[in-house]
């Protein structure tokens, strides 16, 4: 085994020094877009470029499979006297813990798109077993979500509240998250923002007859039941999320010293939201009204905002687990919506040899991950109804040649 675990560390730093030897690089994707910035991390099947936006790094995930070409600029010369060389460096972050004892130990662990399918607990939980063999101290929540699935909020919020928080100490580190990821975050204690960041908006819909709609009546009262749960959990005052979900007049007053008291109407000194609002925080008032403990727009800046000044970060398969996984789920959605359609055609035209075919490709996914179970119609009882829908095909085309 530490063998094999050296073997594993050498091939990371290898593939990292291979990187770094890019320096700056374009990148032509498929669809037109080009990106310019450095390589900082890549795999087989993606890699990571750092683009710069307003003066601050922002590290893009790409697909191998969507890039064109990459024009790699020359990597600059060591300059002299450096005894520290790329590789160095890169090896110092891949196992940072044999050079620098007493290093906080940190992992970042993204969650990111549509809560449901990407964001999936079962996928968490995946992430969270992974690090039992990294000794980390700090776990980092990185959330970039527009929301998605109410069914899926209360088992990530389990995941969170019961395998991470008795571990680890953990913060949400908020880029956005919208609905369902607000939600999902504000299990958190800590929340921390990115300058640009937002959270709110958490309004739940459903899919009715004319689109979607507001979810009302006694599904409504469930899921305000279960934030105001979740908010207290999270030691925030569930007044606030409840102004997330319906409008709800709030204001707050500060204390003498400093602390914010809520308040369900609009006497207090500053009103926060009003009968026609629904709330969503920005940085500044996530910070001012303290539902946030400050803004950092870089893992440095987080981490001197969080108390420390000397960490490593490590944990790097846990994340590298949430990529797989929405790489999966982004393939798979289009292959089983492609396996679906094909499917059906089959039966129209009568050809249940092919339809069977495409059968047995959806049933495979339905084996690779949960998640084509639980949002992409792979349940068994509608992999039943196909097999019911090709053996009457098939026990018709026989009473016809009869």
């Amino acid at each position: 085994m530490n063998l094999l675990r050296h073997l594993v560390i050498a091939l990371a730093v290898l593939a990292a020094c291979v990187t770094t030897a890019f320096g700056s690089a374009t990148i032509h994707l498929k669809d037109g877009r080009v990106l310019e910035g450095e390589i900082v991390r890549e795999t087989d099947t993606f890699l990571f470029i750092r683009v710069m936006i307003g003066g601050v790094g922002k590290d893009e995930l790409v697909l191998r499979s969507n890039i064109d070409r990459i024009e790699a600029a020359e990597a600059p010369a060591t300059a002299p006297g450096d005894e520290m060389d790329e590789l160095d460096r890169d090896a110092e972050s891949e196992d940072a813990a044999a050079s620098r004892d007493g290093a906080v130990r940190v992992a970042f662990i993204t969650l990111e798109e549509m809560v449901g399918p990407f964001m999936f607990a079962p996928a968490l939980s995946d992430s969270v077993e992974a690090l039992e063999d990294d000794d980390v101290d700090v776990v980092i929540l990185r959330f970039n979500s527009g929301g998605g699935a109410l069914a899926e909020i209360e088992p990530l919020i389990e995941v969170i509240e019961d395998e991470i928080k008795p571990e680890y100490r953990v913060a949400a580190w908020i880029e956005s998250a919208i609905s369902a990821a607000a939600m999902t975050a504000s299990i958190c204690e800590e929340i921390y923002f990115m300058s640009e960041g937002n959270l709110g908006a958490a309004t739940g819909f459903r899919q009715g007859g004319s689109g979607a709609e507001s979810i009302a009546g006694r599904e409504l009262e469930e899921v305000l039941r279960l934030m105001e749960g979740v908010s207290e959990r999270g030691q925030k005052n569930p007044l606030v999320m409840r102004a997330m979900q319906v409008p709800t007049e709030l204001s707050v007053d500060f204390t003498s010293d400093g602390r914010v008291v809520w308040r369900n109407d609009l006497e207090g000194e500053h009103i926060v939201a009003t009968e026609n609002d629904i709330l969503t925080f920005d940085s500044q008032t996530a910070v001012k009204y303290q539902y946030a403990r400050g803004v950092a727009n870089s893992k440095d800046e987080l981490m001197r905002q969080m108390g420390y000044s000397d960490w490593v970060e490590v944990g790097f398969d846990a994340d590298e687990i949430q990529q797989r996984h929405r790489e999966e789920v982004a393939r798979g959605q289009t292959e089983i919506q492609k396996a679906f359609q094909l499917l059906q055609l089959s039966l129209a035209s009568g050809d249940v040899v092919k339809a069977q075919r495409y059968l047995g490709q959806l049933k495979a996914w339905a084996t690779r991950n949960e998640a084509f179970v639980k949002y992409n119609g792979l349940t068994d009882e509608n992999l039943r109804q196909a097999e019911r829908e090709i053996d009457r095909v098939r026990r018709e085309q026989r009473r016809d040649r009869r």
